[in-house]
């Protein structure tokens, strides 16, 4: 995906920011302190050397190198003793659980005031499973973990697993639907509910049932327009169950697409089965998103680790819904702003994220107050940031600073700098409610608390990467989070390491291993000994916090070309990724990780488009995938995207040896309401996903209305590849 200049300039200051290194100040403090600031007091009297004050505690703790320079059963984190931490309930003794990366006693349901089920809508086949799961809230409105939920089925043609949430349709009415009502039980007082169509079995002779649902509230469409093939002069519109019934249809494949107003498109190509669910996102222009406006100070920077650096950052965003493929740019870069920043010389960020802060000393540049935006239903709204070292910001900020923005090469920059973000803190707010957008929404107030340092130590082995236009790719990101879908997959730590060159040099040829990002052996120009191409990424994390406990992690590995973030230069950016997830990572003092996840027997999947093997023809309205890179993929998704940021989500099956080939339909054909996106005069822009998900699944059986759906692949997707692909004429 291709960024703005102005977007650029301001990821390469943000990502630079976030390399500060960690404090070696050990100066006495007080032996009790009320803010931070009392901790970088020099009074040996009050705290005698070799101890530091820690302010969340307020007390004067031993620093160390080592566990050994700790008594008992404290162990050595981040330079100071501290009682061990936990990734998971198995690294608590029995009755206790891992809350927040501590070890505590199980939340007590008489704690909990109210709760929310995720999804609140839900729709399900006969036969079907869909997982349920419910944020549970303190009196503060605040999420909290519980493990004592109890669910019902109060109504309608549906069984649910009382302890898990796991919810399987039943016998509907035959080829229509019927609601369903589900309920989860915290204690006597404190219960909430969701709402689940059941899809009744669908076999009716030589006819194609269609149900179009909302991607992110899984709530039925109604209204929307079906069109079969290319026979634009007939579409149907769906009920208020979201369905469509097209009788006398003759024997597939049949290609079928879904419109409907104030809403991306999607088209389903080759479909051979006869009941078909089709996700379509509900689509605003930026001004009319629903935003949530959250709040920092220079106070709350105070109580934050690097203690004594007067740099500060902080970078605000939403979970991504569905699966990781469902990325969003406006999700993440929310409202934009100028930010005028003094670090060594003003210097004004054009269209700067809405979620960015920055600061020095006292000032934050006006950026405390800042803005998010989510997908609608139940969300997670996420942040990171901490204190920074002003020497390395002013350091490796400086092309920026100093104006120099077109040489910046910000595919370098990633992954010198991503690897130092484990000096700082993530926090997140679980089960924020977003309403619907519209042409005057609403703001809400709601801000994220940063409280959870980066202490757990994961060593990431990678494959060697993959190949594009016949060279490797030019490295890779690993990152972890909550995988708390459908609220949301959540950040919770990253790294990245540069492809490995034969001759140690950064434009040397490419060998395809990875650099571990903090190897101690030689560094030159960018490259390294062959000692360091150990395709090991070493990666500091958060525990899960705020209610996220009883999701499991999910750890992405990413390789891809860095050359294509760079401004000016015009390369297509090519992705290719691999994702695992894992219900406990286990906690480790210092340096050395207790948990090691192993991609190295894993490779990467091919790139659709490398060979050009994938093309779209703007003209005629024809996309066409000649053969499969990868002989793993399952389904593909294209995606047309206008300079108004309006989508069409095009899903196809595998080429196979014939090749596969759609040919999109006119929207305002359809309906003179509707927005022909390739029309768009300004800009547009395109890209093709090769996916690949755990188990047996087929084209077919994506489509459908399965276990495993393509609105909902979060805890499915094993791997992808996503590559931008030119818009011909």
């Amino acid at each position: 995906m291709r960024l703005s200049a102005p977007a650029l300039v301001l990821a390469g200051l943000f990502f630079a920011a976030c390399s500060g290194s960690k404090s070696t100040t050990n100066d006495s403090g007080p032996t009790t302190c009320q803010s931070a600031r009392d901790c970088a007091t020099v009074d040996p009297a009050q705290c005698a050397s070799p101890k530091v004050c820690v302010c969340s505690s307020s007390v004067c703790i031993p620093v160390c190198q080592t566990n050994a320079d700790c008594t008992g059963s404290q162990i050595c984190v981040e330079g100071s003793c501290s009682n061990p931490g936990c990734g998971g309930d198995p690294d608590c003794t029995s009755g206790q659980v891992c809350i927040g990366g501590a070890c505590s006693a199980p939340t007590a349901a008489s704690a909990i005031t109210a709760c929310a089920v995720s999804p609140g809508n839900a729709d399900v086949h006969q036969g079907s499973t869909v997982q349920l799961s419910a944020v549970a809230q303190d009196a503060s409105g605040n999420a909290v973990p519980f493990t004592g939920v109890q669910w019902s089925v109060t109504s309608g043609p549906a069984t649910i697993d009382a302890s898990s949430g796991l919810l399987t349709g039943g016998a509907a009415t035959a080829n229509g639907s019927q609601a369903a009502a589900v309920k989860a039980t915290i204690s006597s007082t404190v219960s909430c509910t969701a709402n689940v169509t059941v899809y009744g079995t669908f076999s009716t002779a030589s006819s194609m049932r269609v149900v179009v649902i909302d991607q992110d509230t899984k709530a039925p469409v109604s209204g929307a327009w079906v069109v079969l093939d290319s026979n634009t002069g007939a579409p149907q519109t769906t009920a208020a169950d979201g369905s469509v019934v097209f009788a006398s249809v003759a024997a597939g494949p049949h290609n079928v697409h879904a419109f409907a107003a104030n809403h991306d498109y999607a088209s389903f190509i080759g479909v051979t089965g006869n009941d078909l669910v089709i996700p379509i996102r509900q689509y605003y222009p930026i001004a009319e998103r629903a935003e949530f406006d959250g709040t920092i100070t220079v106070d709350d920077y105070n109580n934050l680790t690097e203690v004594g650096q007067i740099a500060h950052i902080g970078f605000f965003a939403s979970g991504i819904s569905g699966s990781v493929l469902d990325f969003s740019l406006d999700n993440f870069i929310g409202k934009t702003r100028n930010v005028t920043v003094n670090i060594g010389g003003s210097q004004t960020i054009p269209n700067a994220p809405g979620g960015l802060v920055l600061g020095l000393g006292s000032d934050l540049y006006d950026t405390g107050d800042y803005t998010m935006y989510a997908d609608p239903g139940q969300r997670i709204l996420w942040g990171i940031g901490g204190n920074l070292d002003i020497n390395t910001i002013l350091t490796i900020a400086s092309p920026i600073i100093s104006g120099g923005t077109s040489s910046i090469n910000i595919g370098e920059l990633l992954p010198q700098v991503l690897p130092l973000l484990g000096n700082l803190e993530i926090g997140e707010t679980v089960g924020v409610t977003v309403g619907a957008s519209g042409p005057t929404p609403t703001p809400v107030t709601q801000s994220v608390t940063l409280d959870t340092p980066m202490l757990m130590n994961v060593a990431i082995k990678a494959p060697n990467l993959p190949k594009y236009n016949g060279d490797y790719l030019d490295g890779a990101i690993a990152l972890t989070g909550a995988a708390a879908f459908p609220l949301g997959f959540t950040p919770l730590g990253v790294t990245a390491g540069l492809a490995a060159t034969s001759d140690g040099t950064a434009s040397g040829p490419k060998t395809g291993a990875i650099l571990d990002p903090v190897c101690t052996g030689e560094i030159t120009d960018g490259g390294s000994t062959t000692a360091c191409a150990t395709n090991n990424l070493p990666l500091k994390m958060a525990a899960r916090n705020h209610g996220l406990e009883s999701y499991p992690f999910g750890i992405g590995l990413v390789a891809l070309n860095f050359s294509a973030l760079t401004s000016g230069t015009g390369g297509a950016l090519a992705v290719s990724g691999i994702i695992n997830t894992q219900s406990t990572i286990a906690f480790a003092g210092g340096s050395s990780p207790a948990t090691v996840v192993d991609f190295s027997a894993t490779p990467f999947m091919q790139l659709p488009g490398a060979t050009g093997n994938v093309t779209y023809s703007k003209g005629t309205r024809t996309i066409a995938v000649t053969s499969d890179a990868d002989p793993s993929t399952q389904i593909y998704k294209f995606t047309l995207q206008a300079s108004t940021h309006q989508s069409w989500s095009i899903y196809m099956p595998p080429a196979g040896a014939s090749g596969s080939t759609a040919t999109l339909v006119n929207p305002v054909d359809v309906n003179a309401a509707l927005v022909d996106l390739q029309a768009d005069p300004v800009s547009s822009s395109a890209y093709v996903a090769a996916i690949a998900t755990t188990g047996s699944n087929t084209y077919g059986t994506l489509t459908g209305g399965g276990n495993v759906t393509v609105d909902a692949l979060g805890n499915s997707l094993k791997a992808f590849s996503v590559q931008t692909i030119t818009v011909g004429q």
